[in-house]
C-alpha cells in the first residue's frame, strides 16, 4: 500500500495547492513489472487571483508498466476538475525512444459556462441563455513527439455534432489540420443578443456637440468609421492551418443556409476562406475571401458569384422601414457578381481603397404596391398645382395606381474607386416604363448624388 501527501505553496502568483496519492503497488525482482492498482491522485487548489474557489482535481486509474517492452497502459482512467468529467483508455509505448501515447478519450457532457466561471474566465453574452449548457468530446487520440491527432473526433455543441479528424502537425508550430462536418448548427444562438438601439436623438446630439440629430448621426458614423481595426497581425502571421468545414443546414440571422462549405488556408500571413460555398435564398452563392496581413496594412480581398438569389426576405424588411406607410415588396431572383480588393486598418481607410466592381442582374421581378407612372403622374401634377396652374385632376384624372409592376431587366454596375460608388447604367424596365439612373454614392460621407 502506498498513501503519499503534500503541501505545496508558492508565492508569485500566491498558489496553495495540497496533494495526495493512494494506491496498491505491486513488482516483480527484477523491477520490470509494475502494476498499481485503484490509484487515486486529488489536487485541491487554491488560486484566488485566478480562480474565485478552491478546485478539486481527482484523477482515478490502474497502471500497468513493462519495462522490457517500454510500454505502459493507463486503464479506466477517470478525471474530474471544475465540474468536467472524463474518461479515457491510454496506451504509451517506445518509452526509451520518443514515446508514443494512443488511447481513448471520452469527455462527458459539461456545462461550458459553469466551468468558464469557475475557472475565472468570462464568456460573452449570447442570444440564446442557456447556449453552450452541454457541450462534449470523444476521439481516439495519437500522441508522439510534436504530433498530436485526434480521429474519430465528435463534438457536441447543444443539439449539434460536429465530427471528423483533427491533426496537430506541430505543436510547437501551431501547423493545424481538419476535416469537419455537421448536419445541423444555429449560428444565431451563439451571436451578441439582438437589442433595440436604445440611443435617443438627443443623446446622439449631445454626444455629437450637434444640434441636427441626422448631422450628428453623420458625425458619429463618420467618427466610428476612423476607428481601428483591431486584429491580432502577430497571431495571425503565424497560422498553419488548413482545414475543411461542412454543415448541411446553417441558421444564420434567421435565414437557413444550406450546403455551407468553407475551406480555410492561412499560411504565412496569407489567411483564404475557398471555396467558401452556400445554398441560400433559393440560389447558390460561392465566394473567395482573401486576408493578407504580410505587410504593415493588412489587404483584403472579395470575389463572389451569387445566382438566382430571391432577396425579398431580406429586402423587404428594409423596405418596409423605409417606406413606413408604403408597403412595398419586391418577389424575383437576383445574379450577382462581386470582385473587390481593399486595404486599409480602419472602416475610413477600407472605404476610401475599396477598388473593383459589383453587377446586378435581375429578370421578371414583381414590385408590389409601386407603380412608376403613378408616381410620374403625381409628380407632374403637383408641380403644375404649385405653379398656380389647376391641372392636377387633369393629370391624374381617374387613373388607379396599379397593386404591382413587372421589371423585365433591372441591371446595374457599380464601380469602387476612390470612396465613391458609381454607376452609369442603371435600369430597371417594364412593358410600362423604363426608369434609368446614373450618378455616385460617396461611400465616405454617406451621400447620394444620383440623376434619372
Amino acid at each position: 500500500d502506498v498513501d503519499f501527501s503534500a503541501h505545496i505553496k508558492n508565492k508569485a502568483p500566491a498558489i496553495d495547492t495540497q496533494l495526495k496519492l493512494t494506491t496498491k503497488l505491486t513488482l516483480d525482482k527484477e523491477l520490470t513489472v509494475f502494476n498499481l492498482r485503484d490509484v487515486v491522485l486529488t489536487v485541491v487548489l487554491r488560486a484566488n487571483e485566478f480562480i474565485k474557489q478552491d478546485e478539486e482535481l481527482k484523477i482515478k486509474s490502474s497502471i500497468d508498466v513493462l519495462m522490457d517492452k517500454q510500454l505502459i497502459t493507463i486503464k479506466g482512467l477517470q478525471l474530474t476538475a471544475l465540474g468536467i468529467k472524463a474518461r479515457a483508455e491510454i496506451q504509451v509505448s517506445q518509452l526509451l525512444k520518443t514515446p508514443l501515447i494512443q488511447g481513448e478519450v471520452d469527455v462527458q457532457p459539461f456545462n461550458a459556462r459553469d466551468v468558464a466561471k469557475r475557472a475565472g474566465i468570462e464568456l460573452p453574452e449570447m442570444a440564446k441563455d442557456d447556449a453552450l449548457q452541454k457541450v462534449s468530446m470523444q476521439a481516439k487520440i495519437k500522441m508522439q513527439g510534436e504530433k498530436l491527432e485526434a480521429n474519430n473526433f465528435s463534438l457536441l455543441l447543444d443539439e449539434s455534432v460536429f465530427s471528423g479528424w483533427v491533426h496537430m502537425r506541430d505543436l510547437s508550430e501551431q501547423q493545424l489540420r481538419y476535416v469537419l462536418a455537421a448536419d445541423h448548427f444555429n449560428i444565431d444562438h451563439y451571436l451578441p443578443p439582438v437589442t433595440k438601439d436604445a440611443v435617443s436623438d438627443k443623446a446622439v446630439v449631445a454626444s455629437a456637440g450637434e444640434e441636427n440629430p441626422v448631422t450628428a448621426n453623420v458625425a458619429a458614423v463618420a467618427a466610428s468609421a476612423d476607428e481601428k481595426i483591431e486584429l491580432p497581425i502577430e497571431m495571425m502571421r503565424k497560422l498553419d492551418i488548413q482545414g475543411d468545414l461542412r454543415i448541411t443546414s446553417l441558421l444564420i440571422k434567421a435565414q437557413e443556409v444550406k450546403r455551407f462549405a468553407m475551406s480555410v488556408r492561412a499560411q504565412k500571413g496569407e489567411i483564404v476562406i475557398y471555396p467558401l460555398l452556400m445554398q441560400v435564398l433559393e440560389g447558390t452563392v460561392a465566394s473567395k475571401v482573401t486576408l493578407n496581413v504580410q505587410n504593415k496594412i493588412p489587404a483584403y480581398t472579395v470575389n463572389m458569384e451569387a445566382k438566382q438569389l430571391h432577396l425579398g426576405p431580406v429586402v423587404n424588411p428594409i423596405l418596409k422601414e423605409a417606406m413606413e406607410d408604403e408597403p412595398i415588396s419586391i418577389k424575383g431572383a437576383a445574379n450577382l457578381l462581386m470582385d473587390i480588393k481593399a486595404s486599409g486598418e480602419t472602416v475610413k481607410q477600407l472605404k476610401q481603397s475599396s477598388l473593383g466592381q459589383i453587377v446586378l442582374d435581375m429578370k421578371d421581378t414583381e414590385v408590389n404596391h409601386f407603380d412608376p407612372e403613378h408616381y410620374m403622374r403625381k409628380a407632374v401634377a403637383d408641380y403644375v398645382q404649385s405653379k398656380g396652374l389647376n391641372l392636377s385632376k387633369a393629370i391624374i384624372s381617374e387613373y388607379r395606381a396599379k397593386q404591382r409592376t413587372v421589371f423585365d431587366v433591372i441591371h446595374g454596375t457599380v464601380d469602387l474607386a476612390k470612396g465613391k460608388a458609381t454607376t452609369n447604367d442603371f435600369i430597371m424596365r417594364s412593358p410600362q416604363v423604363q426608369v434609368t439612373a446614373e450618378g455616385q454614392v460617396d461611400i465616405l460621407q454617406n451621400t447620394l448624388d444620383m440623376m434619372s
